[in-house]
């Protein structure tokens, strides 16, 4: 009887390390691309939207003003349920500011 649940604990205990490696993997996947698609960016002031795009992929957040466009991606979207209650940290985020014509003014990045 002991035997088993020391088994089964074992087992539940590797599970759980298993899905850990697994979503930090994802998230080091995630912030490694934002980290490259900063390197790809940066100064190549002039680039339109859609090659921004082409290179970074999908904005995770748009926000508009009357003088300029901003364009987000944060790597904290890609982690999973157990890595976000491990790692507090809001981790890579990248940011892509347009002029009112659509052309890419600059790029920042940050690791909170």
């Amino acid at each position: 009887m002991k035997k088993r649940v020391v088994i089964i604990l074992s087992i539940v205990v590797a599970l759980f390390a298993l899905e850990v490696g697994r979503e930090y993997l994802v998230y080091r996947m995630a912030s490694n691309r934002l980290e490259g698609g900063y390197w790809k960016l940066q100064g190549r002031a002039g680039l339109s939207k859609e090659e921004v795009r082409a290179i970074a992929g999908e904005p995770d957040q748009v926000e508009q003003s009357a003088t300029d466009e901003n364009w987000y991606w944060y790597a904290r979207n890609s982690r999973g349920p157990l890595w976000k209650i491990i790692n507090r940290s809001r981790g890579y985020e990248l940011n892509v500011q347009f002029d009112k014509t659509g052309r890419m003014l600059d790029v920042y990045s940050k690791v909170n």
